[in-house]
């Protein structure tokens, strides 16, 4: 069974509005996206912003979001414990209120 767009659309009766996310920071978005800020705002006080941004270092509420980005929105079978900058860009989305198509 094969789920286009127009048919995920119409069983969801989800809106299609929003900027189309391809992977890497939307054009409206560049002036409002910074990386070190999306890090601040997703990660605990005690992380290690300087490196890889790992899930353990994550508040509670963003390993949530992101284990629902890695395992259902946008799925992949390996390094799971470890955020992509491709998932930075969807949690910090997410939580500044940005629509995304």
């Amino acid at each position: 069974m094969i789920i286009d767009q127009s048919m995920f659309f119409s069983l969801t009766k989800l809106p299609n509005q929003g900027a189309p996310f391809e992977g890497t920071i939307v054009d409206d978005w560049k002036f409002d996206y910074s990386s070190h800020d999306a890090c601040r705002m997703v990660c605990n006080d005690q992380a290690d912003m300087t490196s890889r941004l790992l899930v353990g270092s994550l508040t509670f509420d963003c390993r949530i979001m992101h284990y629902i980005i890695a395992r259902i929105m946008l799925p992949r079978s390996s390094n799971l414990a470890q955020a992509s900058e491709e998932d930075l860009i969807l949690m910090w989305a997410f939580l500044t209120g940005f629509q995304i198509d």
